[in-house]
């Protein structure tokens, strides 16, 4: 685990790997509070905290804001069961083994 103070050197090193894979990097902001603008939908102070990188330079703000809340879209139910119960028959099912295991602890 790296200190804090340590996370910029760290950004710079790994720069192409983040470039290469479309991360999302924000300054000035805490999870608490991007949290908070994610549950209130409030894209555009969420694109003001973004460090463009790899294809986000250029952006505008409204650019990538649009950009934002496309990552962050509701999942539907089909695509929730595929990928937190597969291998099961059904959530109902997946349910009653965690009840099952949870009764035996």
């Amino acid at each position: 685990m790296r200190h804090w103070k340590d996370h910029p050197r760290a950004f710079l090193k790994a720069k192409k790997e983040y470039t290469s894979g479309r991360a999302l990097v924000f300054q000035n902001i805490d999870y608490l509070m991007m949290t908070f603008r994610i549950l209130r939908k409030d894209y555009l102070y969420l694109a003001g905290c973004m460090v463009p990188i790899g294809d986000q330079i250029g952006m505008s703000k409204q650019e990538l804001a649009d950009m934002l809340r496309t990552k962050t879209r509701k999942f539907s139910a089909e695509e929730i069961e595929e990928k937190y119960y597969k291998g099961r028959k059904t959530q109902r099912e997946a349910k009653k083994k965690d009840d099952l295991y949870i009764s035996k602890l």
